[in-house]
């Protein structure tokens, strides 16, 4: 995954056509992904990158994707009892935070080049996921000794 991260930043894509074989297993594994981990986001970039997406295509996509993973979570952690009054006063206190910098980071982001904007997404998640799996196989390595 991370060659195919440096590719797309390098600006190098293969778009998937409507109703490519590759569409099933390619969201069963994202959706495996986060189930695991809750990490989707660098797959979903590739993803959406890959396709060439503009840069409001790609926000609006992977809002999208976010806007349904929570809603999902939410349910599933209300059904489970999940919640507790110190959660929800910790999502309190966040809240402002979020409501003040989604608008200026979408301000941040309508003055980026869509190309731009689109290698830097991919190199940030080249990043992302080179630190962890190289955390990972730390983890590992210093459980085996």
């Amino acid at each position: 995954m991370c060659i195919r991260d440096r590719l797309q930043a390098a600006g190098l894509r293969r778009p998937l056509s409507k109703g490519s074989r590759a569409e099933l297993p390619v969201g069963f594994g994202i959706g495996i992904l986060y189930s695991c981990t809750t990490i989707s986001g660098p797959p979903l970039g590739l993803l959406f990158n890959n396709q060439g997406l503009a840069q409001d295509e790609f926000r609006a996509a992977i809002s999208l994707f976010r806007i349904t993973e929570s809603i999902a979570t939410a349910i599933a952690f209300s059904l489970l009892s999940v919640y507790t009054p110190a959660s929800v006063g910790l999502a309190l206190q966040i809240l402002p935070c979020i409501l003040i910098g989604l608008p200026i980071g979408r301000l941040a982001v309508s003055m980026i080049d869509p190309e731009s904007f689109r290698r830097i997404c991919m190199a940030a998640d080249a990043w992302l996921i080179s630190f962890g799996l190289s955390r990972l196989c730390l983890l590992y390595t210093s459980r085996c000794v």
